[in-house]
């Protein structure tokens, strides 16, 4: 088993050709084939929201609308990936106003994300604030394409918010969307740490970077709109209980199986801009020693673990009797968020291999 340190540290990288020494067809092959011999795929029902080619046409309406891009290539190149096919996949129950808000904020939500990658640290920080607080107050001076896109988005989120709270019971009614704004807020301080450790070209010892990862995906993001898809609002001493931990194991598979997908693509990016790669198996590359095989192979046993801890964690609670009876009125509220982890393992996976064997421009294209 690999160990390592438990502080935040950094290592600064002593294999600089490392990047450089890889052929991208012979990435793509071991990943083919580490995804054939060793990943288990999630083993849940994938479902796709009715919706799916409306919510494709009218993201595409919706981006030309808040000129989030201009250009025709850039364009073309969003629509291609898709992201509401990815939406329909991972939130495949929810009615066709919440299809539409998943579908038009995941592709503001990555687009922003892959245009502030190559922002500078202090910059990265401003963009970071401004858009906290948007999305924590909607006051805020409204002066790019992105921030007031991001104001529409919350809009509409907050609709949906107030909507939920005025059919919520108990202690839920105070829950609000604070889970929401927490997990952002992780996210976009993730992303800092990301861009401090690009310019100073050091990558994260592997403890530190299995305690980061969790966050610099933003799949925390997303888990916290299921409540917002599905219509549901569980008080945070339940979740804190009974969900933190299917939730991590949910967010590790999504996770660690993007970093074997991907990794072709970023190892392609990277040996143009010499920069570090956020990716486990890299990581077990870089710092360990292993071969390209064997740090997949390490990389898909962590997946594959992670996998069967939430299928423990499930079937624990669900044949738990005294934690039924705490849970109480909002147990069908945890099955459906559970449901709902469980759609974003599957869809996930089946969006990424769709890319993969169609050849497409998806987001994990190999």
């Amino acid at each position: 088993m690999i160990t390592g340190d438990t502080g935040e540290n950094l290592i600064e990288i002593k294999q600089p050709d490392l990047i450089q020494s890889f052929e991208y067809i012979k990435v793509v092959q071991v990943v083919l084939k580490t995804i054939k011999e060793s990943l288990i795929p999630p083993p849940f029902e994938c479902k796709i929201n009715p919706h799916v080619d409306e919510m494709q046409k009218v993201t595409e309406q919706w981006i030309q609308e808040f000129k989030l891009t201009t250009d025709k290539e850039s364009f073309k190149e969003i629509s291609s990936k898709k992201y509401a096919h990815f939406m329909a996949k991972t939130y495949p129950t929810c009615d066709p106003a919440r299809a539409q808000f998943m579908s038009d904020f995941v592709t503001w939500f990555f687009i922003n994300d892959d245009g502030n990658e190559a922002s500078k640290l202090a910059n990265l920080k401003k963009i970071n604030d401004k858009t906290l607080r948007v999305l924590s107050s909607g006051n805020e001076n409204l002066d790019t394409p992105f921030v007031i896109a991001l104001n529409n988005l919350v809009k509409r989120l907050d609709q949906f918010v107030q909507e939920k709270l005025a059919n919520s019971i108990g202690e839920a009614k105070h829950e609000g969307n604070k889970r929401f704004i927490k997990y952002f807020d992780k996210h976009l301080r993730a992303t800092e740490w990301e861009s401090k450790n690009r310019e100073e070209h050091k990558n994260p010892d592997l403890v530190t970077f299995l305690k980061k990862r969790p966050h610099t995906g933003g799949a925390y993001v997303m888990f916290s709109l299921i409540e917002i898809a599905e219509k549901t609002n569980i008080p945070n001493r339940i979740f804190k209980k009974y969900l933190k931990e299917l939730s991590l194991a949910a967010n590790n598979v999504i996770v660690f199986s993007n970093d074997i997908f991907s990794l072709p693509r970023e190892l392609k990016d990277e040996k143009i801009k010499g920069n570090t790669i956020n990716n486990l198996a890299f990581i077990f590359m870089e710092q360990f020693g292993f071969s390209l095989d064997a740090a997949l192979k390490k990389t898909a046993e962590f997946h594959n673990i992670e996998l069967e801890k939430f299928s423990d964690l499930k079937k624990a609670l669900f044949n738990d009797s005294e934690a039924k009876n705490e849970i109480g009125e909002h147990f069908e509220d945890v099955k459906k968020f559970i449901a709902g982890l469980e759609s974003w393992m599957i869809g996930h996976y089946s969006y990424a291999m769709d890319a993969i064997e169609k050849k497409a421009q998806g987001r994990y294209e190999l």
